[in-house]
């Protein structure tokens, strides 16, 4: 089976999504699925091959609410039916971070639609929610500020058909991503140990990421909830900016709870941060969700909040005051984001379900 691939990223950048088809290049092959990446469309399109899969922010222009116009998008459409010529199937790849889409202009002109997750309620996308179209958790308090929701296109119920289960930033293994030696070294990949859950550690939890997404303070607002409650809670906590990446890591392996709220999206690179140095990682509620690797089980390997944020501080000083006992849920996380990167049959397993 050839498939091939079109990104805006070069080979010699970081990229977490592609991370999986480098480093699983050989074990694909063996199984049938010759992969080959593009950067230039006119190259790919140039080819034959099976698939197509066409990584979204490849068309930047188009996919960003705000410059998309009538002609970037009648430019997009005709690309893809041109691909048609020289493909059995083209899949476009939704990379936004939500399980949300405002990609839905494009899916009657492909023939899979895949995203990193998707809603269990599909139905959900064939009807427009305002500003929770998009991003499901989002408040609707102020329906008078103008976002980039409002300009929101349901899927057609004839094309829901279409929708796929790709892969999340967890199938990228965090011990040695993104670094210089891993873009120098042509994709080498080699074995470090994973940080041990039950080590001794300094903080009780640390947050540090943006909180200042946009004017109208929606998507910060579940961020801005975790600094409120770390100020009135009993502990040692580490909030603030961007650091460097080596500071950042160190103060992450120190940390015992690691506090991870939606951005953009649901899932974060922070979560998988989280399982790598074996902290209790904490975050809203995921039952909603579908997505690969789910490494996402209540209880199991993270601790729930409500999506309102209402229970944030008697959530955490509970976690706080028996993180003894809660460490446990660490290791399973751990133990689950080990076996997603260490071994290529679960993520085969999936390519190959993407593209039926």
């Amino acid at each position: 089976m050839k498939i091939h691939i079109l990104s805006d990223m070069p080979r010699h950048k970081n990229n977490s999504i592609l991370y999986p088809v480098y480093r699983w290049k050989a074990a694909m092959k063996h199984a049938g699925l010759h992969v080959k990446v593009f950067y230039k469309y006119e190259a790919l399109q140039q080819e034959q091959g099976d698939y197509a899969i066409i990584l979204s922010r490849y068309f930047k222009s188009w996919q960003r609410i705000t410059t998309r116009t009538a002609q970037s998008e009648a430019d997009v459409i005709a690309k893809l039916q041109l691909l048609k010529k020289s493909y059995s199937k083209v899949v476009w790849f939704d990379l936004s971070d939500g399980t949300g889409s405002t990609d839905f202009d494009i899916i009657p002109y492909v023939d899979l639609f895949a995203k990193k997750q998707l809603l269990k309620d599909r139905d959900y996308y064939c009807q427009s929610h305002g500003r929770k179209s998009v991003r499901i958790w989002l408040r609707d308090d102020n329906p008078e500020l103008k976002t980039d929701y409002d300009f929101y296109s349901p899927c057609p119920q004839a094309d829901l058909n279409k929708l796929r289960l790709a892969w999340n930033l967890g199938m990228c293994d965090y011990r040695h991503f993104p670094s210089k030696f891993y873009v120098l070294s042509n994709y080498i990949f080699w074995s470090q140990p994973f940080k041990l859950w039950d080590a001794g550690r300094q903080y009780d939890i640390s947050f540090r990421g943006n909180t200042n997404y946009e004017k109208t303070n929606l998507i910060s607002f579940q961020r801005n909830r975790v600094l409120e409650a770390l100020k009135v809670l009993k502990g040692n906590f580490l909030t603030g900016g961007r650091v460097t990446r080596k500071q950042y890591l160190d103060e992450v392996a120190d940390t015992k709870i690691c506090v991870s709220p939606f951005g953009w999206g649901e899932i974060c690179y922070r979560d998988f941060e989280a399982f790598l140095f074996g902290c209790v990682l904490v975050k809203p509620e995921m039952s909603y969700i579908e997505t690969f690797p789910d490494i996402f089980a209540e209880n199991k390997t993270y601790l729930p909040l409500k999506l309102d944020m209402t229970d944030t501080e008697e959530k955490l000083q509970y976690i706080i005051d028996n993180y003894t006992t809660l460490k446990a849920i660490a290791r399973e996380g751990q133990e689950q984001y080990k076996k997603y990167v260490t071994d290529p049959a679960p993520f085969i397993a999936n390519f190959k379900q993407m593209l039926q």
